[in-house]
């Protein structure tokens, strides 16, 4: 067995539980949040996917990939690195606090930090092509010489400036976009199929034409494709963290070969709480009276996870969800470390 293959049956899914909402309220959950500390959720299954695209061309030796200083997916990418042996960077956006705990996690685990300022940062391609052009880490480096002389010639393409699908396995060098978006990363939701077949309360509704219905936050619409492709037969909730619905939508639309998917992908809006990580004291009370409800290993964050939870809260509260006669799951797709902080 490869190390890849060994380490996608290492991490194991749990099964769907019952969640409490409040009021009353119980619908199913899916608890991502549970495969593994650092490598779960939804940046787990995109990465899943990357893993499996990459490996299928090629050994992969080393993943490139982006974040800021406290992102999920950087973690997770430098903890499958490390459990698999292989090299892992992160272009960095470097601006930000550099010494935080993320980062002291990241460098334990062997990651390589490449640090960029913001304006060099937001087209990533421009941002890759700067450190291998410029940081001493990856001076004289084959790999990064045979990388660089791959993306001259690319990155005139917007959507490879802008790392919408990454650039596949170049001699080794898997490229991973920042959150593991594009059209690899949607490859790991297909297990969840699998997965939920077997629940004797949803399973009936996979394949038939009732349908049901799957509640997520969503930053960059991947999930909510995966989500799509995974189960025709399901509407998609994608519970927007930020405000960037635009951006979100020409994502879906560029995946012209989901039928159906932009009719099946809902986006909430009004849930942003003033944008990313922005939030107030009523969110807070809200995740710790659902924390208590569902008990003690059960945390959420309000960043990601609390935000979809508190749209959920709304649509049960509306009647949306509690008149509903199919089934309602919600995804918890991880979040922060230690969740409320």
């Amino acid at each position: 067995m490869s190390e890849i293959a060994h380490l996608l049956k290492s991490l194991n899914s749990p099964p769907l539980q019952s969640l409490k909402l409040l009021r009353g309220g119980e619908v199913l959950i899916q608890r991502d949040d549970l495969i593994d500390p650092l490598i779960s959720g939804n940046k787990w299954r995109k990465i899943q996917g990357w893993l499996q695209a990459g490996s299928e061309k090629g050994v992969i030796k080393r993943i490139v990939t982006f974040g800021g200083a406290y992102s999920n997916h950087m973690l997770a990418v430098a903890s499958i690195g490390k459990k698999l042996g292989i090299e892992t960077y992160v272009v960095l956006r470097g601006d930000e606090n550099l010494n935080n705990h993320y980062l002291e996690i990241v460098r334990s685990l062997g990651m390589v930090k490449l640090p960029v300022p913001r304006d060099q940062y937001r087209m990533k391609g421009v941002a890759l092509k700067f450190v291998l052009e410029n940081n001493p880490v990856a001076n004289g480096l084959d790999w990064a010489t045979s990388l660089k002389s791959h993306l001259i010639g690319a990155i005139k393409q917007e959507r490879v400036l802008h790392f919408a699908d990454g650039l596949g396995l170049i001699d080794g060098t898997l490229v991973v976009p920042e959150g593991g978006r594009g059209m690899d990363g949607t490859l790991g939701f297909q297990e969840l199929r699998t997965l939920w077949l077997n629940n004797e309360k949803l399973g009936g509704f996979l394949g038939g034409d009732r349908g049901f219905n799957i509640v997520h936050a969503s930053a960059t619409a991947t999930t909510a494709i995966g989500l799509a492709e995974a189960f025709p037969e399901a509407k998609i909730h994608a519970v927007m963290v930020l405000k960037n619905k635009q951006e979100q939508l020409e994502e879906i639309s560029s995946f012209g070969r989901f039928s159906g998917a932009m009719d099946r992908i809902q986006l909430h809006e009004g849930f942003e709480w003033g944008g990313y990580a922005k939030y107030r004291p009523e969110l807070k009370e809200f995740i710790l009276e659902i924390q208590e409800l569902n008990g003690s290993n059960f945390l959420l964050d309000p960043v990601y996870t609390g935000k979809a939870m508190w749209a959920l809260q709304q649509m049960w509260d509306r009647g949306v969800v509690s008149k509903s006669l199919v089934p309602w799951v919600f995804l918890h797709t991880g979040g922060q470390l230690g969740g409320l902080s």
